[in-house]
C-alpha cells in the first residue's frame, strides 16, 4: 500500500469512528507546494459534514476533528459550517487548501462547488494574511547568522504570493514553481534555485549561514508590500445568504426521503440536479473579484423593533434576495450610524 492508500485509509477510519462524512481530503503545506525535505511529514487537511440531527443541538458539537497525529501523518479537519463561514472570510488556509494540487478525497457535492469557492476570494484580507505571514517568519526565525533553510521558503513564498495577488487579483497558485515562473525576478532565479536545491535534501531543522542576497530581497519586498497595504480599501462584507445556500445543499446531498424534500422545498428546488445547477449559476453570474470589477450583491431590511414581523418571509428575502435584517428605532443615532456603517462597507466597492 501506498501513501496515498494509506491516507484514504486512515480517512475513512476517521469518518467511521467519528460518524462524518469527508466531503473533500488534501494535502497541505511544503509537500502540496513542492519542496518537501526527505523528513517532511503529511499535512492531511479536510472538510467533513455531520448527519442533520447533528447539527439540531443546543450545544453544538465541536466544529472540527484534530489528529491523528504521528511524526509521518498530521490530520486535521474542519466541520462544513466551520469551512463556509471561514470561506465567507476568505480564509487563507481554506483558500489554499481548494487549490491543493494533491487530492485524496473528493465527493460528487464538493467538485460541483469548488469552481464557485473563486467568488469569496479577498484580495485585500490576502494580501494582508501574506505580508503578516511572511513578516513573522522573518522576524521570529530568520534573524540569527545560522538560520532553518526551510524558513527562508516560508519568508519567501507569502511574498511571491502577495506578489501574484497584487498583479493578477487572483489566488496564486500552489505550487512553487508555477509561482516562481510567475512573479520571481530573473535575477533572483539562481539564488532560490540553489536554495531549494538545498532544502529537499536537507533535515527539516538543518540550519545554513544567511543569504545576503535573499536577505536583500526579502527586506526590498517587505517595503513594497507595506506601501501597498496602506492603500488597500477595507474588505467588503461576505454574502452570508449564499453560504447559507450551500451549507442546506450539502446537507440535502448528505440526506434522502423526507429530510432531502423538505430541504429541497425550503430551497425550491425540484430535485438535486436542479438545486446544483442553481447554486453554481447564482454565485458564478453575480459575484466578480478583479482588478478591474468587484461586484457583490447588497440588499438590507431596516425594520421598526416595535412591530412584528413574518420571520419565514424574512428568511426567504434573506435567502433567494440576499436581504440582510437590521431591527431598531427609526431615526435613532444608533440606527443612523448602522446604516452609515453599512452604506459605507458596500458602496467602498464602487470606483468611478
Amino acid at each position: 500500500m501506498n501513501q496515498a492508500d494509506t491516507i484514504r485509509q486512515k480517512l475513512r477510519e476517521i469518518e467511521a469512528a467519528n460518524q462524518v462524512k469527508i466531503l473533500y481530503a488534501v494535502e497541505s503545506g511544503s509537500r502540496a507546494w513542492g519542496f518537501a525535505s526527505p523528513d517532511s511529514d503529511y499535512d492531511v487537511r479536510y472538510v467533513f459534514i455531520r448527519p442533520i440531527k447533528d447539527y439540531l443541538r443546543i450545544y453544538p458539537l465541536p466544529d472540527h476533528i484534530d489528529g491523528p497525529l504521528d511524526e509521518v501523518q498530521d490530520y486535521s479537519g474542519w466541520d462544513i459550517k466551520k469551512a463556509l463561514g471561514l470561506l465567507g472570510k476568505s480564509n487563507p488556509s481554506l483558500i489554499e487548501w481548494l487549490h491543493s494540487p494533491i487530492v485524496y478525497a473528493q465527493t460528487a457535492a464538493w467538485r460541483h462547488f469548488a469552481d464557485c469557492t473563486d467568488a469569496y476570494f479577498s484580495v485585500e484580507r490576502n494580501l494582508h494574511h501574506q505580508y503578516a505571514s511572511a513578516h513573522s517568519t522573518w522576524r521570529n526565525f530568520l534573524q540569527g547568522e545560522q538560520v532553518r533553510l526551510k524558513k527562508y521558503l516560508y519568508a519567501l513564498r507569502p511574498l511571491l504570493c502577495f506578489r501574484y495577488v497584487e498583479q493578477y487579483g487572483q489566488v496564486a497558485p500552489v505550487p512553487f514553481d508555477e509561482l516562481c515562473a510567475a512573479v520571481l525576478p530573473d535575477s533572483m532565479r539562481g539564488v532560490v534555485d540553489d536554495l531549494l536545491a538545498q532544502k529537499k535534501q536537507a533535515r527539516e531543522k538543518e540550519t545554513a549561514p544567511r543569504i545576503p542576497e535573499l536577505d536583500a530581497y526579502l527586506l526590498a519586498e517587505f517595503a513594497h508590500a507595506e506601501k501597498v497595504l496602506e492603500a488597500l480599501p477595507n474588505p467588503a462584507a461576505p454574502d452570508v445568504a449564499r453560504l447559507n445556500a450551500v451549507f442546506r445543499t450539502m446537507l440535502a446531498e448528505t440526506s434522502d426521503g423526507n429530510t432531502r424534500q423538505q430541504i429541497l422545498d425550503m430551497l425550491g428546488a425540484q430535485d438535486m440536479d436542479t438545486l446544483r445547477k442553481n447554486i453554481s449559476s447564482l454565485w458564478k453570474s453575480n459575484y466578480a473579484d478583479t482588478p478591474a470589477l468587484k461586484s457583490v450583491l447588497a440588499n438590507s431590511l431596516w425594520l421598526d423593533g416595535e412591530e412584528t414581523y413574518n420571520d419565514a418571509t424574512l428568511q426567504r428575502l434573506a435567502e433567494q434576495y440576499y436581504a440582510s435584517t437590521f431591527r431598531g428605532t427609526p431615526g435613532s443615532e444608533e440606527m443612523n450610524q448602522a446604516l452609515r456603517t453599512w452604506t459605507d462597507d458596500n458602496l467602498s466597492l464602487i470606483h468611478i
